[in-house]
Order: structure tokens, then sequence, then C-alpha cells
């Protein structure tokens, strides 16, 4: 854990850097600073873990840097220093997200245990964030499928991967109900993510109150499903979707021909009963995707699939997803995964 260390007095940053260097070994002080208005110009280059701040300083004491580190969105460790007197000091700095104090004069033994303590919840979080990293990644399909599913008011699909991704939050191991909050507070910032970029930066859940009272709500699938459902309104009325319908018809006849390499923007639309010029800017207009994207973004994800099958040979892969030259399959695929369809299959362990 890296430290920076606050405080006016010289004595105080010798005797306290000397016991870290010399007793603590998974610590290092990275910086040493003389009040809290210098700590916080370091806070912002360097992002330590761990705060030791004294409590009355010139500036910027102890508490009004642990106010501002806490209002600035840091979550790093803060231990303030301080006499037997400052007890009142004491009170007001626990409410601002101090965990430990020092008295001074600091006792190398108590620093010791202090910062012992320190890095065992250190450790205890950076094992939780490991865990829910994890548990995302594993997820991660489930979590694309939503967003695209939301994006495309494809309700029944929408419901389905919400189901599992609930489903999958509440069975996680240990999961508590404030990790079951923060789980789904992260799974939905990464539909949100996805949504941002399928929309191309139109929509976003960061202004509607579902997604900002998600984090403290009592029922969070709850929440979630309201935001879904506002979600899929917003982008009825983004696409005026109740007078261009017949890109529903248009998104049937692509997702059961587009393993046909002959298939074109001019099939679709005379399947629909469009010109292509209209049909092409009514697609566009409704999915935030040409016709054109959204049929290869349908072949490459069929081609993932495939190459996961080992009883598939890359070839056939090519030519089950609409392209007859497999030069072609493979470019396509290495421009929109930026690995090839042979890279995939190798780290997917498929010979």
């Amino acid at each position: 854990m890296n430290v920076l260390i606050v405080d006016d007095e010289a004595p105080v940053k010798r005797s306290l850097t000397h016991i870290i260097e010399r007793e603590l070994p998974h610590f290092h002080v990275v910086c040493i600073a003389d009040n809290g208005l210098e700590a916080l110009k370091h806070i912002e280059e360097l992002r330590p873990d761990l705060i030791i701040t004294d409590v009355k300083m010139p500036e910027l004491d102890g508490l009004q840097l642990s106010r501002e580190i806490r209002k600035r969105g840091y979550s790093m460790e803060i231990i303030v220093v301080s006499g037997y007197n400052d007890y009142s000091y004491l009170r007001e700095a626990l409410q601002h997200g101090v965990m430990d104090y020092l008295l001074k004069p600091v006792d190398p033994d108590e620093v010791v245990a202090t910062l012992g303590r320190v890095y065992e919840r250190h450790q205890n979080r950076q094992k939780e964030l490991m865990g829910k990293q994890v548990w995302l990644s594993d997820h991660k399909v489930h979590i694309q499928k939503l967003a695209e599913s939301i994006w495309f008011l494809q309700e029944e699909q929408v419901w389905e991967q919400v189901k599992e991704l609930g489903v999958a939050t509440r069975s996680s191991a240990d999961t508590s109900a404030s990790q079951t909050v923060e789980l789904c507070m992260q799974w939905m910032t990464m539909v949100n993510a996805e949504l941002k970029q399928l929309s191309g930066g139109k929509l976003s859940m960061e202004e509607h109150s579902e997604f900002r009272e998600l984090s403290t709500s009592t029922n969070p699938m709850q929440e979630v499903k309201q935001l879904i459902n506002t979600l899929m309104d917003e982008i009825r009325r983004m696409r005026n979707w109740g007078s261009h319908r017949i890109v529903l018809n248009a998104l049937d006849y692509i997702q059961l021909n587009f393993s046909k390499e002959s298939l074109s923007l001019g099939e679709i639309a005379d399947a629909v009963g469009m010109s292509a010029t209209y049909f092409s800017k009514c697609f566009r207009a409704e999915m935030g995707v040409s016709c054109t994207q959204h049929i290869t973004r349908l072949r490459m994800k069929k081609a993932m699939e495939l190459l996961g099958d080992p009883s598939f040979k890359v070839y056939e892969v090519a030519h089950a997803t609409g392209f007859n030259e497999y030069a072609h399959f493979a470019k396509v695929f290495k421009k929109t995964f930026d690995f090839s369809p042979s890279e995939y299959r190798t780290n997917l362990g498929i010979s």
C-alpha cells in the first residue's frame, strides 16, 4: 500500500516514516506533505492507498482534508493523528470516512497494529473486488445481450436476460443485500456503457432517477425493471417507433436470412415493401446503425458461437455465416474483434 503522510510537524513525519519503513514491508511512503492543500495536489497525482494526516494543520486541516477527499470521490483509507484532547475532532472525523486514528506522541507498536488493520481491510476489499470482476466477466455475454435487446426493443429477450442476471446475482456466493445492490449497479453500469455505444451517445441511464437511486435501493431488481421500462419508452419516443413498425418485420427477415451471402439491402427492402433508399433511412433512424452494420454484427455473433464448437471447421463457420470466401470472413472477423478466427480458437483451447 502506498502511503501519503500529511503533518506540519517534522518530527512526527520523520517518526512515522521511520516506523513504516522499518516495521511494515507491505507499506511504502510515496510522499510527505506539510498541509492539506499540498496533500490534495499529491493525492490527485499519486492516488495513494492510505493517507495519514494530522488533525490540526494550517491552511487545510485534517478534517477539512478528509471531507474534501470524500467529496472528490476518492475511497482511499484515512488515518488521523491527534492529541489526547482532540476527541471532538475524532468524532467528526469518523463521519467523513476516517477508519482509524493515532494519538500523539505516536507509539511504534500502535502504528504497526493500526496499519495492520488497515492492510487487512485493504486485502479483503481487493479480494471482494476481484470476485466481482470475475462474476462480471463470467456474465459479460448476458450483459451484452441485455443491452442489445433493450436497444432493439426485443422485450421477450430483455426480460429473459434480466431474469438470468437476477438469479445469478442472488445466487452468487456470499452475496449480502449490499453486495446484491452493488452487483446490480455494476452490471447495469456495463449495460449503460453498451447502450451509449449502440446509440452513439444519445442514450444514457445517468439522467434517470431509477439509476441514481439503485445504489440505495432495498429492492434493486425492481429498480432495474423500472429503469429498463423507462429506457425502452425513451427509445420508442426517440425513434417514433409507432410509425415505423415495419422495421420489425425487416429485423425478423434478416434474422432468418443473414447466413445467405446474397442477402442485400434491396432484397430486405422488397421483402417489407419499401424502396431501398427509404428503407435504409428508416432502418438507421430506428436502430442507430445501418442495415449492413446490423447484418455484420449478427454474422459475427453467430461466427463466435460456431467457432466455439470443435465439430465445425473454420471454413464451415465462414460459409454458415454468409461468407463464401474464407479470406473475406477472416478479414471482417479480425476487424470486428482485433483477433483472427484461428487466434480465437487457440484462446479457447480448440486446435
